[in-house]
């Protein structure tokens, strides 16, 4: 194993315990954040209760299959590979969904109400609610292309027809840029807690 890989692990290894802290911040924020606006009782409570379970799930799961995906190289074992990446990719765009449904349920509606007194911080929190929605959008977008490319791969190299494809460096490309969005929607977080 090359230098590099033990270099990777290592990072993802620093990587991830803070990820699952950042997990439980979120977990705390909008719990609190649903206490604040007094849903008691009904159906809106509940749903609300359960997509924050859902996204504090949807968290750690991307943690997992990140885990999973970098100590597992696609060289040692392909299928476990391959279900890491899936369990990445599918956890993260669900946690991302959830949690900007969370922020515009809950968060948005105490900004309404007035509980950001301090200016810099609404405007922290408008940021970041924007570029969560960015990150997101785009980072869905070249996840259909990721597909895209991956369908378009096997189809070619299963069947052994024409040239060789083009369509895995396509799906690295896009691979490299999901990630890049997916830190960049992680990396809002300075802006709600610090």
């Amino acid at each position: 194993m090359s230098p590099g890989k033990y270099i990777w692990r290592m990072a993802i290894a620093l990587h991830c315990f803070p990820r699952f802290l950042i997990a439980s911040l979120y977990y705390n924020q909008f719990q609190t954040s649903l206490l604040k606006l007094k849903y008691n009782f009904g159906l809106k409570y509940f749903i609300l209760k359960q997509l924050i379970n859902l996204n504090t799930f949807f968290e750690l799961c991307e943690v997992f299959g990140l885990i999973l995906l970098s100590y597992i190289s696609n060289k040692e074992n392909y299928a476990l590979h391959e279900k890491g990446f899936i369990i990445f990719m599918l956890s993260a765009t669900f946690r991302m969904i959830t949690c900007l449904v969370l922020f515009r349920q809950l968060l948005y509606r105490l900004w309404l109400k007035g509980e950001f007194y301090d200016k810099n911080k609404k405007s922290r929190f408008e940021k970041s609610y924007l570029w969560k929605q960015r990150s997101f959008a785009l980072a869905f977008i070249f996840s259909i292309c990721l597909v895209i490319a991956y369908i378009r791969h096997t189809s070619k190299c299963l069947n052994n027809i024409g040239q060789p494809s083009t369509a895995w460096s396509y799906f690295s490309a896009c691979e490299y840029i999901v990630c890049c969005f997916i830190m960049g929607y992680h990396a809002t977080v300075n802006r709600h807690f610090f």
